[in-house]
């Protein structure tokens, strides 16, 4: 039973690691503003050729935290994600895709 349940934690973990493995990463822009936990739309210094329906990495400012989302709308400055922050990530943290 224990075996049973480290197998399929492995199982999990490598369907998370596996796909962002191979995905080099670009720099999109920095965080405009704060974002919280459950926000749905972040706004960009910029906005570098980001594509929808890709993923984007979000780096907090030290490094720390690191999280993707999928995008759903790339508009202007700002970025519509498929589903809500789950963490808060404050201004100048890093956007990739």
């Amino acid at each position: 039973m224990k075996n049973t349940r480290w197998m399929a934690l492995i199982g999990i973990a490598l369907c998370i690691v596996l796909p962002l493995a191979g995905q080099e990463w670009q720099s999109k822009g920095l965080l405009l503003t704060d974002s919280s936990p459950d926000e749905t739309m972040i706004w960009l210094d910029r906005l570098a050729d980001v594509q929808p329906d890709r993923l984007i990495l979000i780096e907090s400012r030290d490094g720390s935290l690191r999280a993707t989302y999928a995008v759903k709308h790339a508009i202007d400055d700002h970025i519509i994600l498929k589903r809500p922050l789950d963490a808060e990530f404050l201004a100048g943290s890093r956007v990739f895709q």
